[in-house]
């Protein structure tokens, strides 16, 4: 745009200058330049703000990634075999709609258990702490929630104890076990919208699950 201004610029003052060539030049003549020079650069000027105006960010209504906010739950059972337990917890979840960012409030999980027999009892316990973090992922049409609980295991421990002749229980061994589950969570975000998003891992002894359920905002106002 600066170009063009200038190359039109450029052709008046050659007018300008062919009107004058072998004249005498009057007062108003030698000011018509000058007025023209002055409209030129008040034109530049405008036309100058105008595009700044248009291409501010801040103008720019921010592109909206859903169609509205988002609350819910992030919930997780862990059960084991042996010793036997069932325990579970839930943590609140936030995802804003105009750049998808989301929120889950930090949990913890406790259990414990214990299992006897005649000559033997075994006690185990101990808990996760839990600070999710979740991206929203775009994957065609849907979006997956991906979610990274950050389990850190703490106080699992398990004692096995064994009757001496006295019938007392006597701690024959006490073991710790440090391995978190696994942290690292896909959600489908339309499943957890309707009848709920789940990711079960399970081994022969132990299942964890964790499900994920959401909300619009604005049927909960």
């Amino acid at each position: 745009m600066s170009a063009i201004v200038m190359l039109i610029f450029a052709h008046k003052i050659k007018q300008q200058r062919m009107i004058f060539k072998g004249k005498p030049m009057k007062t108003k003549q030698f000011l018509k330049p000058f007025e023209t020079i002055f409209f030129l650069l008040l034109f530049t000027t405008i036309i100058f703000v105008g595009c700044n105006k248009d291409d501010d960010p801040e103008d720019q209504e921010p592109t909206t990634v859903l169609d509205k906010d988002y609350t819910g739950e992030l919930s997780v059972s862990y059960i084991n075999t042996m010793p036997p337990w069932s325990s579970s917890t839930t943590m609140n979840v936030q995802i804003e709609k105009t750049q998808g960012n989301i929120t889950i409030t930090a949990g913890t999980l406790t259990y414990a258990g214990d299992s006897i027999d005649v000559s033997t009892k075994i006690e185990r316990s101990g808990q996760w702490n839990l600070t999710p973090l979740g991206e929203l992922k775009a994957n065609g049409n849907t979006f997956d929630v991906e979610v990274n609980a950050q389990a850190i295991v703490q106080n699992d421990v398990q004692k096995t104890y064994t009757k001496d002749f006295d019938g007392n229980w006597v701690l024959e061994a006490e073991d710790s076990f440090d391995n978190p589950p696994n942290s690292n969570l896909v959600f489908i975000f339309n499943d957890a919208t309707s009848v709920g998003s789940v990711v079960t891992e399970t081994t022969d002894s132990t299942s964890v699950t964790w499900t994920l359920t959401l909300t619009p905002q604005a049927l909960l106002n």
